[in-house]
């Protein structure tokens, strides 16, 4: 409802939320399915839905049926994963004039997301998603890529993340490869420099 306050522009907009948080939508038997246990084929699904959706209608009633399902399941990693990308589909249909609020929310979706997630047992399947992701996005905003980013790696930091999302933002990455470089060079001067 905080979210409604801050980007509803008129009472038509708050009586459409709490429709779609009440309605059944063609989704709503698939995210029952993802509330009994974690399935990437089943999410997978939803995503390439979400994809191809181009009805803005469908994508808010999706939004609001996501959002009644996380009132009951608040650990549900899968639930937080279609609300990020519902909100960034339903923002990049969006006139350009959208608020910085949006992005708050995306972001918070993808920290749940990655908070809640094995990362082990799912890296294959989380790479898929990024890679989806930035893909969906792609130059069309730039700064909102640049947080998942940043958001992404708080929680998958490797060199291995680094290099394969390089081209995301390049001068975060460059900056992360130069110090890894020089903490390497520091240690093979205090060995070497110490005799």
């Amino acid at each position: 409802m905080v979210e409604v306050a801050r980007n509803a522009q008129s009472s038509d907009e708050i009586k459409k939320y709490i429709l779609n948080y009440f309605e059944e939508s063609t989704f709503s038997k698939d995210l029952s399915k993802i509330l009994r246990q974690f399935d990437t084929q089943e999410i997978s699904e939803i995503i390439s839905q979400i994809l191809t959706e181009q009805d803005q209608e469908k994508l808010r009633n999706l939004q609001g049926n996501v959002a009644r399902f996380l009132e009951s399941s608040p650990d549900n990693p899968g639930l937080y994963l279609i609300s990020a990308l519902t909100r960034i589909k339903l923002k990049l249909n969006e006139p350009q004039n959208t608020t910085d609020d949006k992005d708050y929310y995306i972001i918070n979706d993808w920290s749940n997301f990655l908070a809640k997630v094995d990362k082990q047992e799912y890296s294959d399947f989380i790479d898929f998603v990024l890679d989806t992701t930035f893909s969906l996005i792609g130059d069309t905003d730039r700064p909102l890529k640049k947080k998942i980013y940043l958001k992404a790696l708080d929680y998958l930091y490797s060199e291995e993340f680094v290099r394969k999302y390089y081209n995301v933002d390049r001068e975060i990455s460059t900056g992360i490869i130069i110090k890894k470089i020089t903490k390497k060079l520091s240690k093979i001067l205090d060995v070497y420099g110490g005799k």
